[in-house]
């Protein structure tokens, strides 16, 4: 799925894969673009929306931990997370701001969204791509993970809502910079922690690039460099990651919140689920790509070529060309449209996922979440996914290496034809297993009823206790393995 307000509005620079247009900038260095219609300088008046939590939920009880012995997907001792109490200006008055001015946000229960579709025990809601800092927030006001002693915390959680602010900076509502030092004096004035050097941790809406923008963002902030970030895209160019300073700082890679979410409950047709009920439904559909007709990436320009693109609804008893659809995405008109994605999505076997303004993408972890096999491509920059010290994303995606496709001497519906069935059937079943931890189960419950990706990014902090990471990608190492599930949650060898 794809974001037409999306903050970067071109690519990298032209030597580099991602090719930015030239812009105007406070250092003429730098590879980062100014965000669309963002002026030059800092509005001298900004306005704070002070609202009530427009999630209109009310915030849960902490849980306590029930005692485990012998989890080896956990550290050895629980991780205890101190979550502040900040100012609503911080995060429920953004999250009313934003949906004021901005209709392509619904975030309303816990952050994602209204429900528009279910299969099985999963919901399909509304979620926005840039949902991140609500829903991480959500999940941590009911979870077992939290405490209420701050003495008692291996780490201290900041409910700040960046990305949402930002969104609201082209309207002239919210003065991103300012609010970024009001927050760290806010948090040394009145708590002790962050000064003593305790390990602090804070969620990231847009991808890292976005959040150190030439005039401003929270990662530009001296602050910021203490701080373990929970992003949905870490910066996978050396230049650039380089530029921002973040070289060798913290980062846990999240899922992008995807619209599938698995019913905390357990409850589907009167029997508990404590994973994903998996559907019989007929892929008829080989190659899918969801997205606009912005080609912001030559692999989208190539692969627009070879599809078909469609705004139809999904038709099982249509005789029109299913091998290679290209079904247009309509961002913010309504919800029609994503539950006829979700459609395509569920009668797809594989489902394209090029770049974009950035390596990864949402439509990712929606694939993920309908059981279409995702087809991702070899890039100068490898970027990070979530989890993959643990999870081996080769046994459930495809990577297309190919040159002859790349120099357009090879169509991506013929590569994809010569996967042998029982390849896929494999890849299959592997993605049916991984499922459940890449995506964020609904409503927000402790963690003993559903193990999701929340879960899997609180093991990723604790095996850091929110420090400097340790943590060793997939890339150039051993690819940690999932071998089952015990009463603590996921187990890890």
């Amino acid at each position: 799925m794809e974001t037409t307000e999306a903050a970067i509005s071109g690519m990298y620079l032209a030597t580099l894969l991602y090719i930015f247009p030239k812009v105007v900038k406070d250092d003429e260095s730098s590879p980062l673009p100014r965000r669309e219609g963002q002026a030059g300088h800092i509005s001298g008046k900004r306005k704070v929306y002070l609202k009530d939590d427009t999630t209109g939920q009310p915030s849960p009880k902490p849980v306590k931990r029930p005692e485990s012995a012998g989890n080896a997907a956990q550290t050895s001792s629980p991780l205890r997370v101190f979550v502040y109490d900040l100012p609503s200006e911080f995060n429920s008055g953004l999250v009313h701001c934003i949906q004021v001015k901005n209709r392509c946000y619904q975030l309303q229960d816990y952050g994602m969204g209204l429900e528009f579709a279910r299969y099985g025990n999963v919901s399909f809601r509304s979620t926005h791509m840039f949902s991140l800092e609500v829903i991480l927030h959500q999940k941590l006001l009911s979870s077992t993970f939290r405490t209420l002693d701050p003495e008692k915390a291996d780490v201290f959680y900041i409910p700040y809502y960046p990305a949402l602010a930002a969104a609201c900076e082209p309207v002239s509502t919210i003065d991103s910079p300012a609010l970024d030092r009001e927050l760290w004096q806010f948090i040394t004035s009145n708590y002790p922690y962050f000064q003593q050097g305790k390990p602090h941790m804070m969620a990231l809406g847009r991808i890292e690039r976005e959040h150190a923008d030439v005039t401003g963002g929270i990662l530009k902030t001296r602050e910021s460099r203490s701080v373990t970030f929970v992003a949905i895209e870490h910066e996978s160019d050396p230049k650039t990651l380089k530029f921002i300073r973040r070289s060798g700082l913290p980062m846990v890679v999240a899922p992008y919140p995807s619209c599938g979410h698995l019913l905390s409950d357990n409850k589907f047709g009167g029997e508990s689920k404590s994973e994903r009920t998996q559907l019989d439904i007929p892929r008829d559909v080989l190659v899918l790509f969801a997205g606009s007709r912005r080609m912001s990436h030559d692999i989208r320009r190539i692969l627009s070529q070879q599809l078909r693109p469609t705004s139809e609804k999904y038709d099982a008893t249509s005789s029109l060309n299913k091998q290679n659809v290209w079904v247009i995405t309509q961002e913010c008109r309504d919800r029609s449209w994503q539950e006829n994605l979700g459609e395509w999505m569920h009668h797809s076997v594989f489902c394209l996922q090029p770049p974009g303004d950035s390596p990864t993408r949402k439509s990712f972890f929606d694939a993920v979440q309908c059981g279409c096999i995702p087809v991702i491509f070899k890039l100068d920059h490898e970027p990070v996914y979530p989890f993959d010290d643990v999870l081996d994303y080769s046994k459930f995606t495809v990577k297309v290496t190919d040159g002859d496709f790349f120099q357009e001497k090879r169509s991506i519906v013929d590569i994809l034809q010569d996967i042998p069935e029982a390849v896929i059937a494999a890849k299959r079943a592997e993605l049916r297993q991984v499922t459940p931890l890449l995506q964020y189960s609904y409503p927000p419950l402790p963690e003993t009823h559903v193990q999701d990706a929340f879960d899997m990014i609180m093991q990723e902090i604790g095996r850091t206790r929110g420090g400097r990471s340790n943590v060793r990608r997939r890339y150039g190492s051993k690819v940690r393995k999932v071998v089952g599930r015990g009463a603590g949650g996921w187990v890890v060898q």
